[in-house]
């Protein structure tokens, strides 16, 4: 601890010096190579903050792991299940049965007038999504990257007529905050777990589609972890360690 005392008088005594790292990316992942290397004086203290992000929420929550909706058009035992594939990006439950509704129709080449044999819903006042089945269609969500964790379904198909609710909540997006990790600050505790965050903040700060711009104020420095710097690696994730999908 004196020692330790003592480094901080002579940091606050001394002239300090200020990198400043600007880097312009879509990826959530990226290396960041410098082609003259930062050497810093080993015997002084350094620390790291983030100052801004400026980045538009563009955040997934359907993604390749969870874009499956399986039907059949009956509820025989064995039935012939047809797949529905729906185009990554962040929807709202209107837009996901909507999407469904459309394909089913175009699949099936439904009449103008016929009512919609799958309807998805969203039951507001218990969190849970409602399936309502007619004409004798049939859905599966055993079926491998189907909805059924975002929607809250068991996976096992569904072959009765009228309304279904699940018991498990529907979970619409399965993360909270937006987490900036460099491997350039010394390791520090998140959720209980090792992590490098530098900085997280609220994934919905603004609507998706929005501008969101996110400044620490006052930044919060961590100490730096390497005292030559030739390049280093940004992680952005959620709080569980998944990396995100703005792109």
């Amino acid at each position: 601890d004196r020692v330790n005392n003592i480094q901080c008088l002579v940091d606050l005594m001394s002239t300090k010096q200020i990198f400043t790292f600007r880097n312009n990316f879509t990826a959530t992942k990226r290396n960041i190579i410098f082609n003259n290397p930062i050497k810093l004086n080993p015997d002084r203290h350094y620390e790291a903050a983030l100052i801004y992000m400026d980045v538009y929420n563009s955040l997934k929550n359907i993604t390749a792991d969870n874009n499956k909706f399986y039907y059949a058009t009956t509820q025989a035992a064995n039935p012939v299940w047809n797949t529905i594939t729906i185009t990554p990006g962040a929807y709202q439950m209107n837009d996901i049965n909507s999407y469904i509704q459309l394909r089913i129709r175009q699949n099936e080449a439904l009449a103008a007038g016929a009512a919609d044999p799958i309807t998805l819903s969203a039951n507001i006042t218990t969190n849970r999504v409602d399936i309502t089945i007619i004409s004798a269609y049939s859905v599966d969500f055993s079926q491998p990257n189907s909805l059924k964790d975002m929607f809250g379904f068991d996976p096992i198909p569904i072959k009765t007529n009228g309304t279904t609710s699940r018991t498990r909540s529907a979970r619409l997006v399965s993360f909270n905050a937006i987490v900036i990790k460099p491997d350039l600050t010394k390791t520090e505790f998140l959720n209980g777990k090792p992590s490098t965050a530098l900085h997280s903040c609220s994934a919905f700060k603004v609507p998706i589609g929005y501008k969101m711009f996110e400044k620490p104020n006052p930044p919060i420095y961590l100490p730096l972890a390497k005292k030559y710097i030739n390049k280093f690696k940004v992680w952005i994730t959620d709080e569980n360690g998944n990396t995100l999908d703005f792109d």
